[in-house]
Protein backbone atom coordinates (compact mmCIF):
# COMPACT_ATOMS: atom_id res chain seq x y z
CA UNK A 1 0.00 0.00 0.00
CA UNK A 2 1.02 3.62 -0.50
CA UNK A 3 -1.47 5.60 1.58
CA UNK A 4 0.81 8.65 1.46
CA UNK A 5 0.00 9.13 -2.23
CA UNK A 6 -3.51 10.34 -1.33
CA UNK A 7 -3.29 11.25 2.36
CA UNK A 8 -1.12 13.56 4.41
CA UNK A 9 1.74 12.02 6.39
CA UNK A 10 -0.11 11.82 9.74
CA UNK A 11 -3.21 10.27 8.23
CA UNK A 12 -1.22 7.85 6.08
CA UNK A 13 0.60 6.69 9.22
CA UNK A 14 -2.73 6.14 11.04
CA UNK A 15 -3.92 3.96 8.16
CA UNK A 16 -0.73 1.89 8.33
CA UNK A 17 -1.34 1.47 12.08
CA UNK A 18 -4.85 0.13 11.44
CA UNK A 19 -3.67 -2.10 8.60
CA UNK A 20 -0.91 -3.51 10.83
CA UNK A 21 -3.47 -4.51 13.49
CA UNK A 22 -5.58 -6.22 10.82
CA UNK A 23 -2.53 -8.01 9.42
CA UNK A 24 -1.57 -9.34 12.86
CA UNK A 25 -5.11 -10.59 13.49
CA UNK A 26 -5.20 -12.23 10.08
CA UNK A 27 -2.05 -14.19 10.93
CA UNK A 28 -3.89 -15.66 13.96
CA UNK A 29 -7.11 -16.46 12.13
CA UNK A 30 -8.18 -19.53 10.22
CA UNK A 31 -11.51 -17.82 9.47
CA UNK A 32 -10.46 -14.55 7.86
CA UNK A 33 -13.34 -12.86 6.03
CA UNK A 34 -13.18 -12.93 2.24
CA UNK A 35 -15.70 -10.13 2.22
CA UNK A 36 -15.89 -8.46 -1.17
CA UNK A 37 -19.42 -7.63 -0.08
CA UNK A 38 -20.66 -5.18 2.55
CA UNK A 39 -18.58 -3.82 5.42
CA UNK A 40 -20.11 -1.64 8.13
CA UNK A 41 -17.71 0.20 10.43
CA UNK A 42 -19.45 1.43 13.60
CA UNK A 43 -18.18 4.46 15.52
CA UNK A 44 -15.88 5.57 12.72
CA UNK A 45 -15.43 9.19 13.88
CA UNK A 46 -14.27 11.03 10.71
CA UNK A 47 -13.54 7.70 8.96
CA UNK A 48 -9.88 8.66 8.63
CA UNK A 49 -8.92 4.97 8.42
CA UNK A 50 -11.34 4.03 5.61
CA UNK A 51 -8.40 3.41 3.27
CA UNK A 52 -7.02 0.71 5.59
CA UNK A 53 -10.37 -1.11 5.74
CA UNK A 54 -10.73 -0.90 1.97
CA UNK A 55 -7.21 -2.30 1.49
CA UNK A 56 -7.71 -5.14 3.97
CA UNK A 57 -11.15 -6.34 2.87
CA UNK A 58 -11.69 -4.95 -0.66
CA UNK A 59 -15.43 -4.62 -0.05
CA UNK A 60 -17.95 -3.77 -2.74
CA UNK A 61 -19.61 -1.46 -0.21
CA UNK A 62 -17.97 0.21 2.78
CA UNK A 63 -20.15 2.20 5.17
CA UNK A 64 -18.90 4.30 8.06
CA UNK A 65 -21.48 4.94 10.79
CA UNK A 66 -20.91 7.59 13.45
CA UNK A 67 -23.25 8.77 16.20
CA UNK A 68 -21.51 12.14 16.61
CA UNK A 69 -20.79 12.92 12.98
CA UNK A 70 -21.82 16.56 13.39
CA UNK A 71 -19.24 17.23 16.12
CA UNK A 72 -17.27 20.33 15.14
CA UNK A 73 -13.49 20.54 15.30
CA UNK A 74 -11.44 23.60 16.23
CA UNK A 75 -10.93 24.46 12.57
CA UNK A 76 -14.71 24.83 12.11
CA UNK A 77 -15.16 21.63 10.10
CA UNK A 78 -17.40 18.82 11.25
CA UNK A 79 -16.46 15.16 11.41
CA UNK A 80 -18.75 14.56 8.46
CA UNK A 81 -16.82 17.14 6.40
CA UNK A 82 -13.59 15.21 6.88
CA UNK A 83 -15.41 11.92 6.29
CA UNK A 84 -16.68 13.20 2.95
CA UNK A 85 -13.05 13.64 1.89
CA UNK A 86 -11.82 10.26 3.17
CA UNK A 87 -14.78 8.27 1.86
CA UNK A 88 -14.86 10.18 -1.43
CA UNK A 89 -11.44 8.74 -2.33
CA UNK A 90 -12.67 5.12 -2.23
CA UNK A 91 -15.20 3.68 -4.65
CA UNK A 92 -18.32 2.27 -2.99
CA UNK A 93 -17.65 4.06 0.32
CA UNK A 94 -20.19 6.15 2.20
CA UNK A 95 -20.55 7.84 5.58
CA UNK A 96 -23.72 8.06 7.63
CA UNK A 97 -24.44 10.00 10.79
CA UNK A 98 -26.61 7.81 13.00
CA UNK A 99 -26.94 5.34 15.84
CA UNK A 100 -26.21 1.65 15.33
CA UNK A 101 -29.13 0.96 17.66
CA UNK A 102 -31.41 2.33 14.93
CA UNK A 103 -29.54 0.65 12.05
CA UNK A 104 -31.49 -1.97 10.09
CA UNK A 105 -29.19 -2.98 7.20
CA UNK A 106 -27.00 -6.07 7.43
CA UNK A 107 -23.32 -6.36 6.57
CA UNK A 108 -21.06 -9.31 5.81
CA UNK A 109 -18.48 -7.81 8.16
CA UNK A 110 -19.21 -5.38 10.98
CA UNK A 111 -16.18 -3.69 12.51
CA UNK A 112 -15.87 -1.56 15.61
CA UNK A 113 -12.60 0.03 16.72
CA UNK A 114 -12.14 1.00 20.36
CA UNK A 115 -15.78 0.97 21.53
CA UNK A 116 -16.52 2.51 24.90
CA UNK A 117 -16.99 -0.30 27.39
CA UNK A 118 -16.41 1.59 30.66
CA UNK A 119 -18.40 4.70 31.60
CA UNK A 120 -15.39 6.60 32.96
CA UNK A 121 -13.55 6.26 29.63
CA UNK A 122 -16.61 7.43 27.69
CA UNK A 123 -16.87 10.50 29.93
CA UNK A 124 -13.16 11.26 29.56
CA UNK A 125 -13.59 11.33 25.77
CA UNK A 126 -16.60 13.65 25.98
CA UNK A 127 -19.36 11.15 25.29
CA UNK A 128 -22.49 12.02 27.28
CA UNK A 129 -23.56 9.28 29.67
CA UNK A 130 -26.95 9.31 27.96
CA UNK A 131 -25.18 7.86 24.89
CA UNK A 132 -23.29 5.21 26.89
CA UNK A 133 -25.56 2.17 26.69
CA UNK A 134 -23.53 -1.03 26.17
CA UNK A 135 -26.59 -3.13 26.98
CA UNK A 136 -28.11 -1.72 23.76
CA UNK A 137 -24.93 -1.13 21.76
CA UNK A 138 -23.52 -4.68 21.70
CA UNK A 139 -26.82 -6.37 20.76
CA UNK A 140 -27.12 -3.79 17.96
CA UNK A 141 -23.64 -4.70 16.70
CA UNK A 142 -24.62 -8.36 16.67
CA UNK A 143 -27.90 -7.72 14.88
CA UNK A 144 -26.12 -5.81 12.09
CA UNK A 145 -24.24 -8.96 11.03
CA UNK A 146 -25.64 -10.73 7.97
CA UNK A 147 -26.16 -14.52 8.24
CA UNK A 148 -22.75 -16.19 8.10
CA UNK A 149 -21.01 -12.85 8.66
CA UNK A 150 -18.38 -11.75 11.13
CA UNK A 151 -17.76 -9.06 13.72
CA UNK A 152 -14.33 -7.46 14.15
CA UNK A 153 -13.71 -5.61 17.42
CA UNK A 154 -10.53 -3.82 18.51
CA UNK A 155 -10.32 -2.94 22.21
CA UNK A 156 -8.00 -0.78 24.27
CA UNK A 157 -6.29 -3.38 26.45
CA UNK A 158 -7.28 -6.73 27.95
CA UNK A 159 -9.69 -5.36 30.55
CA UNK A 160 -11.85 -3.76 27.84
CA UNK A 161 -11.60 -6.91 25.73
CA UNK A 162 -12.76 -9.07 28.65
CA UNK A 163 -15.81 -6.87 29.20
CA UNK A 164 -16.53 -6.86 25.47
CA UNK A 165 -16.21 -10.66 25.36
CA UNK A 166 -18.77 -10.91 28.17
CA UNK A 167 -21.30 -8.79 26.25
CA UNK A 168 -20.66 -10.54 22.93
CA UNK A 169 -21.00 -13.92 24.61
CA UNK A 170 -24.47 -12.84 25.73
CA UNK A 171 -25.26 -12.30 22.03
CA UNK A 172 -24.20 -15.90 21.30
CA UNK A 173 -21.23 -14.77 19.23
CA UNK A 174 -18.26 -17.13 19.14
CA UNK A 175 -14.69 -15.87 19.21
CA UNK A 176 -12.72 -17.26 16.24
CA UNK A 177 -9.47 -15.26 16.54
CA UNK A 178 -7.71 -12.85 18.88
CA UNK A 179 -4.40 -11.06 18.99
CA UNK A 180 -2.81 -8.68 21.51
CA UNK A 181 -0.72 -6.08 19.68
CA UNK A 182 2.08 -5.62 22.19
CA UNK A 183 4.11 -3.23 20.04
CA UNK A 184 1.76 -1.18 17.84
CA UNK A 185 3.26 1.13 15.23
CA UNK A 186 2.10 4.10 17.30
CA UNK A 187 1.84 4.14 21.11
CA UNK A 188 -1.59 3.49 22.64
CA UNK A 189 -2.81 3.89 26.25
CA UNK A 190 -2.97 0.07 26.39
CA UNK A 191 -2.03 -2.68 23.90
CA UNK A 192 -4.78 -3.07 21.29
CA UNK A 193 -6.65 -6.38 21.42
CA UNK A 194 -8.20 -7.34 18.09
CA UNK A 195 -10.78 -10.12 17.94
CA UNK A 196 -12.97 -11.73 15.34
CA UNK A 197 -16.42 -13.12 16.19
CA UNK A 198 -18.95 -15.26 14.36
CA UNK A 199 -22.67 -15.53 14.93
Amino acid sequence: MAFEKQLNADNALENYVYLDVLHRLREQSSRWPAVQGRVLDVGCKSFYYAAALAAAFKPAQLMGLELEGHRRYRDGHRRSDYAAFYSGQISGTRYHVGDVCDWRDKADLVSCWYPFVFAEVALAWGLPLSAFAPQRFFPALASAIAPGGLLLVVNQGLAEWQQTAHWLGEQRLRSVARVVVDMPLLPRPAPPVASLWQA
